[in-house]
């Protein structure tokens, strides 16, 4: 299949501004405020709640009643509370674009605007990432992935001082779904999140899954959200250690070439000695889950992780069939990924 790349001026396409919610009523009133004050002039908001106890229903009721409001009886995790928006936004035909924005962040004015200008620059632009900041820093939090070879994932600048070096990059791998635009055209392609990753790497499996069926991703540099973050999760905790690896693990049955596949456990081995030697480097990532998580139990959420992993082991050889079978890229194109679009690993777990 060969997808034409001309682009048809329209007018003002349709965006649905997805945002997830659990338990984070305090962060509501700065992320909800900032999205209803978009330049942009056609879109809507849609709020899916993940069982909050927190009054945040409330909050929402009362303070914003222009938001459409899904309520889900319990957690049922990122991945398919968001899946859930989009299935409700894409029942509009008229919605082309859909927008996906934590609770725990908020937006400049023209951060939906600057979006759907560089999602429009190409048919092939399927995923559009902004430039994330952590709030009230000049700092980055996100302008994109790094993929590394053993199907692990970071953050393009993060941690780096906001100097405009990103600005006039125009690819990046794929967004962080915190703050991201997704055409509705490559969702109706290759389908929306990997529901079994509940939370945590499911937007850089879909970058993968999108990657692998031809789209590319574009960065906003213009657009600009402020993360306050894993303000609604722990961020260094057990529970997340479990969540990326076993998710790691999906993406690479699902997603890797052969070569890549069997070589990806050697990588990982890699990774992890490398993150052990930075356990006690000051202020990075890596030092972060040893002081909060004693090494004890970061052995046994790994363990964990790559025993359910292999439990889940035939339902991703199955979706790996799918995921191939919509394959339009040759693995000379996704060799040039890991040039393109990683860094080593000392740099990853340097931060």
């Amino acid at each position: 299949m060969t997808r034409t790349t001309e682009v048809v001026e329209r007018a003002d396409p349709k965006v649905s501004v997805i945002i997830v919610n659990w338990n984070g009523k305090v962060y509501l009133k700065d992320c909800l405020t900032s999205v209803l004050s978009q330049t942009y002039p056609n879109y809507e908001v849609i709020l899916v709640d993940n069982g909050s106890t927190d009054g945040s229903v409330s909050l929402i009721k009362e303070s914003f009643p222009e938001i459409r409001l899904i309520r889900l009886d319990r957690n049922y995790g990122f991945a398919k509370a968001n899946n859930i928006g989009i299935e409700e936004a894409l029942e509009d035909k008229l919605t082309e674009y859909v927008a996906l924005l934590n609770n725990d962040a908020y937006v400049d004015r023209r951060w939906l605007e600057e979006l759907v200008t560089c999602a429009e620059k190409s048919e092939n632009v399927g995923m559009v990432a902004s430039k994330i900041l952590f709030a009230g820093l000049n700092t980055i939090n996100s302008v994109g992935t790094i993929v590394l070879k053993d199907g692990s994932a970071a953050h393009l600048g993060g941690k780096e001082t906001d100097r405009g070096q990103y600005d006039l990059i125009k690819e990046t791998f794929a967004p962080c779904a915190a703050a991201a635009l997704y055409a509705r055209r490559m969702l109706e392609d290759i389908g929306s999140f990997d529901e079994d990753f509940f939370a945590y790497m499911e937007d850089v499996d879909l970058g993968w899954r999108a990657r692998l069926a031809g789209w590319k991703c574009t960065l906003a540099p213009n657009a600009r959200a402020y993360h306050k973050h894993s303000a609604t999760s722990k961020k260094h905790s057990e529970f997340k250690i479990y969540q990326i690896e076993r998710n790691r693990v999906y993406l690479v049955v699902k997603n890797f070439p052969p070569k890549y596949d069997f070589a990806s456990s050697f990588h990982s081995l890699h990774r992890l000695i490398v993150m052990y030697t930075f356990r006690e480097s000051v202020r990075t990532e890596v030092s972060r889950y040893f002081e909060n998580v004693p090494i004890s139990r970061i052995m046994r959420a790994l363990l964990k992780a790559w025993f359910d992993a292999l439990l889940s082991l035939k339902k991703c050889v199955r979706k790996r069939k799918i995921i191939q079978s919509r394959k339009r890229v040759s693995t000379k194109a996704i060799d040039k990924w890991f040039l393109t679009f990683s860094k080593p690993i000392h740099e990853v777990a340097s931060r």
